[in-house]
């Protein structure tokens, strides 16, 4: 699982916040959370391979959690988080060195779904797989096995760049966080 925390960087100025401003402020930091997680989540989501859409589509936010000093009640941390669960988003992420070839069967489907988009096909036709059983179709088959081969010796040889839209994500929320708590800040002093 490959996530990305969104919390206070300095919880000091935080808890004399909660302490000055009451439950208001773990309440206000909490929306504020709130707002900064769907930004990042929209970071994530617009830096992320959309081969499929389903790494974008996997990239959520988990509620902010208020953790409390047990017996005292003062506010220990608060944080959210925005993460991804599918299996390839560490390899989409970080990239992949060469020397070892990737599994067979992702990248399978991955050759399988951008022949059928036309992203492999020849003169920009419109391609069909065919019907189970056609020559079309073995036809369709053995393109696939052979552009499958192609494109994991490639991996193998050359790997592969990560694209990194957790880290911009991340480069997002430490920013955006502190000037929407900073924000909220000026409006309880001045209230």
């Amino acid at each position: 699982m490959l996530q990305v925390a969104v919390r206070p960087q300095n919880m000091e100025t935080f808890r004399e916040a909660v302490a000055r401003f009451g439950a208001r402020a773990t309440e206000d930091i909490r929306s504020a959370i709130v707002i900064v997680q769907a930004t990042t989540v929209e970071v994530a989501r617009s830096g992320a391979p959309r081969f499929t859409g389903g790494l974008a589509n996997s990239i959520v936010s988990v509620p902010p959690v208020v953790r409390l000093v047990s017996g005292v009640g003062a506010v220990e941390s608060v944080s959210g988080v925005v993460q991804t669960g599918v299996a390839y988003a560490l390899p989409a992420e970080e990239g992949r060195k060469p020397g070892k070839w990737p599994p067979y069967q992702p990248i399978r489907r991955w050759v399988d779904l951008m022949l059928k988009r036309g992203r492999f096909s020849e003169g920009g036709a419109k391609y069909s797989a065919g019907r189970r059983g056609s020559k079309k179709r073995a036809k369709h088959d053995a393109l696939v096995e052979r552009l499958t081969f192609l494109v994991r010796r490639k991996i193998g040889r050359k790997g592969t760049d990560g694209k990194k839209f957790m880290e911009a994500a991340a480069r997002h929320a430490a920013i955006e966080l502190p000037r929407v708590v900073a924000a909220m800040v000026r409006r309880w002093t001045l209230s």
